[in-house]
């Protein structure tokens, strides 16, 4: 993971009015989600080994408390504290991810879900809800992504509140597919005709969410032409079984992977409270998740 942030960060250019250089930041925190430590204990060096630990020192708690807190959530300006170059350190984050996406096989064909990141009941946090997830109800925030159905690798992705409506965490989603995506397949959640209208008509995306079993209809509001196209195919048993069956392996193969130790992207430690902190958090999990299916893929290949 190093090796690949050394070469994106070939064409990045740092803020000069820091003393610590992008990389450093994001290497001290990737450090601290490795070990499911505080970002603040990465900051002693004292927790590094003398090989791994870099060479120009590392920054403070303080520093890293400034540097990797921006706006974020489905309601946050994507373009706001740009001027001051907090933005940068997302900037350098975004190109790792995708370098680390690019060593993964890629389709055209994209899956969506959402996860839930619980948090305990009691907990004092303003930005979490409570809502349902894998059947349940609990406090806490919920993780919408896009994953490739051959490769696995997360495309895009959302942390929102547990009671954030999916099908408006998937309008979000749609507008950041790849640009050769062609078909995105979901569960009975994300069966909106407002969600096909929108993959379709405003991106070229087949959107197929698979109905519930009990639904004979379609629903005497209009129905976009999209939805109408592909729904005689997911009803019948054979649509199901090549669907719906067959995606759904690779998302749950994904889940697990995910909420493996090596991961750790299941419930939210301690230190892991507010919106910002929350989605720094499930950043770097999931460039070590990228990593790991990464490593798993060149593995088979070899």
């Amino acid at each position: 993971m190093r090796a690949v942030l050394r070469e994106v960060e070939r064409g990045h250019h740092d803020n000069p009015r820091y003393a610590h250089r992008d990389s450093v930041v994001l290497l001290t925190a990737l450090w601290a989600a490795l070990h499911t430590k505080p970002i603040g204990w990465a900051t002693k060096p004292g927790h590094w080994p003398w090989d791994l630990r870099p060479r120009a020192g590392l920054p403070s708690q303080s520093t890293m408390s400034r540097r990797l807190q921006l706006p974020c959530g489905p309601d946050a300006d994507p373009d706001a504290n740009v001027a001051d170059g907090r933005a940068t350190v997302f900037d350098l984050l975004e190109r790792w991810q995708a370098a680390l996406r690019r060593q993964l096989p890629d389709s055209d064909v994209k899956l969506i879900d959402g996860r839930g990141l619980a948090i305990g009941g009691c907990s004092k946090d303003r930005d979490a809800g409570f809502g349902y997830t894998a059947g349940t109800k609990a406090n806490g925030y919920k993780l919408h992504w896009v994953v490739d159905h051959v490769g696995g690798a997360v495309d895009g992705w959302l942390v929102a509140p547990m009671n954030f409506p999916e099908p408006e965490a998937a309008r979000r989603l749609i507008d950041h597919l790849p640009p050769h995506t062609r078909y995105v397949l979901a569960d009975g959640n994300y069966d909106r005709g407002d969600l096909y209208e929108r993959a379709g008509a405003g991106r070229g995306v087949q959107w197929m969410g698979m109905p519930r079993r009990d639904v004979k209809g379609f629903g005497h509001r209009h129905n976009s032409d999209w939805r109408l196209a592909v729904q005689p195919w997911l009803r019948t048993a054979a649509g199901r079984r090549r669907t719906a069956s067959k995606a759904r392996i690779v998302i749950e193969q994904v889940n697990g992977r995910a909420g493996c130790a090596a991961v750790g992207l299941n419930h939210l430690p301690y230190h892991a409270r507010r919106l910002h902190r929350v989605t720094v958090w499930v950043a770097l999990k999931i460039l070590i998740l990228t990593d790991l299916q990464a490593d798993a893929h060149q593995r088979r290949c070899a």
